[in-house]
């Protein structure tokens, strides 16, 4: 069997996953493997030549490469991605191209494109290779190896070779499987091993619930030692998802009768079944059973993990030769993170000479058009042109797709295409929509803009990031004026500490939020300060100074503007600045912050006044800590909704105190503003 005869499957099955064309895939493995004979391609089964860039997290191995550069070619090394299987190489380099959303931005021209010669020439511009050649080089291959013929079976849709649902799941995580388990529910329910596993599964699924205690087993007399009555209850009260991972069997073995039962209990949901690499004397009766189960139950997987890790015992395993290292432990997430992948995309296989061979199960033999929705024949994709033009994210000119990953029932074609269409004809416009006034937003705001939001109608205010849909005005009463704003992202917990930490977090990306409001422009000003950008009663003036880089466009104007938790006073405030403040430099009083902190931006302008630069930044009231004497007279005080300049009625229930212009009492004593903010702090 010749090297392309061996691959051009899975090149086949990576136009219909991610639309990297056939032609393309082999000519590239072809060139860079030597056709799988190169030390990377035969030892390391890497065709392609990726490297290892920060966000792999696969085996890597360094060899010497040549690269080019001004000078020409020069010897240099670099980390490559080591795989598994030349299969593992074949999907991974399918999925590389829009696996992260900087790859699917900058190879924006590669995928999806049908004429080879325009997809090898735009594999180089990208970036892809340094090679100078590179792109006639592919055209080469493909001309003189007759490669096209793969992209015409590919677009006429000619199915992979199809086999049975594949049960037994887990394995290295690949790039793939890491970003697409992001769209699972899950729940885990496990012994021991589980409470160390839990915390490295933290953040890998869309939602994620747990019960995980040592000595658990699938049944016991003891209510919270039993596997099967946690299910009832998670299952009992919401908080079973769509997934089940169980890990449990380390303890004592398991019998049909109890898995049949537990299956039962998790309904139509999918349950993966880890088995155990701990040294007992029943682990590989409790894996015969969980395979068992697997095929019995369509909807229960088995995860081998004894098979997966044996090779690492040594390295995964502690010294009772019970319970994992650290390193154990990070592995065994991730074969479980693989084994979520592969029970929640359906995947079929079949046995080939390189060795297993996946793809999805989807609607490429059909050609679909409905109105709005179309879903060309060899693409698993029904796409809405109109409602994502209307909805989805700009980046510069380009619009992003919204996605989402369908998962159905059934292995008919023709009824995943039906129930993907009443999918997303339920589904065309957002799920959410916010009325709010009008002057929360900039002036210059306009229909389908996307950015931050400032409710202040709740308090703390709610921050809300959203997409402009409808601009509502009356020229009679100005409070009518509102936006409707949708896809929106709301940030109200109930619990205070949360809202902080919420905040503090929105805080570190606003002024990417803001610079969206501002059509994009990109902020390379730089904001400094002449006092600091902290003021307090001993620091209670700064001056900020706006530098702009060489690089920029010089501007003819400046306009400054703050935001702050009082919309209100920022309008009036900015109305000042607006008809007094035209330079790159601003001077700011203690008075000019409102509360803890304000955001004060400075828009530099050309000569016909379009934004050319940004520069945002925070100035903060500083609190000092207040002596062990103060806090013991004040201790058990309230302070609610406090605001400098406004009258709080009590604290202690009896020593009422006012904030005036002259001065702050308490019980007859006088406080200066500093100690009054401390105050503050400490009863929070």
């Amino acid at each position: 069997m010749t090297f392309i005869s061996k691959v051009k499957q899975g090149a086949i099955n990576g136009w219909h996953t991610h639309q990297i064309l056939p032609s393309i895939s082999i000519a590239q493995a072809i060139l860079e493997s030597a056709s799988g004979a190169s030390p990377l391609g035969a030892k390391y089964n890497n065709l392609f030549g990726i490297k290892a860039s920060e966000d792999w997290t696969g085996k890597v191995i360094n060899l010497p490469t040549r690269d080019y550069g001004a000078n020409g070619s020069y010897q240099t090394n670099a980390n490559f991605r080591w795989y598994d299987s030349w299969n593992d190489s074949m999907l991974d380099h399918a999925a590389f191209f829009t696996n992260t959303p900087w790859r699917e931005i900058n190879y924006a021209a590669v995928v999806g494109e049908k004429d080879y010669k325009k997809a090898a020439q735009a594999l180089q511009s990208a970036g892809y290779a340094t090679d100078p050649q590179y792109a006639t080089k592919l055209i080469q291959r493909i001309e003189q190896n007759n490669l096209t013929q793969y992209d015409t079976e590919a677009f006429n849709g000619q199915p992979s070779n199809v086999g049975v649902i594949k049960k037994t799941v887990g394995g290295t995580l690949t790039e793939l499987a890491k970003s697409a388990v992001k769209q699972y529910d899950v729940t885990l329910i496990g012994d021991s091993l589980g409470v160390g596993t839990q915390p490295k599964l933290a953040g890998a699924f869309k939602s994620f619930t747990h019960d995980v205690l040592g000595s658990r087993q699938i049944t016991h007399a003891t209510n919270s030692l039993n596997g099967t009555y946690v299910l009832q209850s998670l299952k009992d009260y919401g908080q079973l998802k769509d997934i089940v991972v169980v890990i449990l069997g380390t303890n004592r073995g398991v019998t049909d009768t109890e898995i049949d039962n537990f299956v039962a209990i998790a309904g139509n949901r999918k349950v993966i079944f880890v088995d155990t690499n701990s040294n007992v004397a029943h682990r590989q009766s409790v894996s015969d059973a969980y395979r068992r189960a697997s095929e019995r139950h369509n909807n229960a997987y088995f995860a081998n993990w004894m098979a997966h890790s044996s090779s690492l015992r040594s390295r995964y395993f502690g010294s009772d030769d019970i319970h994992m290292t650290n390193e154990g432990y990070q592995a065994h997430a991730n074969f479980i993170k693989m084994a979520v992948y592969e029970a929640g995309v359906g995947v079929k296989t079949t046995s080939g000479t390189i060795g297993t061979l996946t793809e999805y199960i989807g609607i490429e033999d059909i050609d679909y058009k409905g109105g709005n929705l179309v879903s060309p024949k060899g693409e698993s994709v029904i796409y809405n042109h109109p409602a994502n033009e209307l909805w989805g994210s700009k980046t510069g000119e380009r619009v992003i797709w919204i996605e989402s990953i369908l998962e159905v029932d059934s292995d008919d074609p023709q009824f995943i295409l039906e129930t993907a269409v009443k999918v997303m004809k339920e589904n065309g416009q957002p799920a959410a929509q916010y009325v709010v006034d009008l002057a929360e937003l900039p002036d210059d705001v306009s229909i389908g803009e996307w950015g931050l939001v400032l409710d202040h109608e709740f308090n703390p205010p709610l921050y809300i990031h959203a997409r402009v849909l409808e601009i509502i005005t009356s020229e009679t009463d100005i409070n009518a004026n509102k936006a409707v704003i949708g896809n929106v992202t709301e940030v109200f917990p109930a619990d205070k500490s949360d809202i902080k930490l919420i905040q503090a977090e929105l805080k570190k990306t606003r002024t990417e939020l803001m610079g969206e409001w501002r059509q994009s422009i990109e902020t390379t000003a730089v904001m400094s300060a002449t006092n600091g950008f902290i003021l307090s009663d001993y620091i209670q003036e700064t001056q900020l100074v706006v530098s702009i880089p060489s690089t920029s466009q010089m501007p003819a104007y400046y306009t400054w503007e703050r935001v702050s938790e009082d919309s209100i006073a920022d309008r009036e405030f900015n109305d000042i600045l607006e008809n007094t403040e035209e330079t790159n430099r601003l001077t700011l009083y203690l008075k000019d912050v409102v509360g803890d902190e304000s955001m004060f931006i400075c828009i530099a302008l050309d000569t016909k006044r379009k934004v050319i630069n940004i520069a945002t930044t925070m100035v903060r009231y500083q609190l000092q800590g207040l002596s062990e004497a103060d806090k013991s007279e004040i201790q058990n005080g309230t302070v609610n909704n406090l605001k400098r300049g406004e009258v709080v009625t009590e604290i202690n229930n009896n020593n009422a105190f006012n904030i005036t212009n002259n001065g702050i009492s308490i019980g007859g004593v006088e406080l200066t503003s500093v100690q009054l903010h401390q105050l503050l702090e400490l009863l929070n």
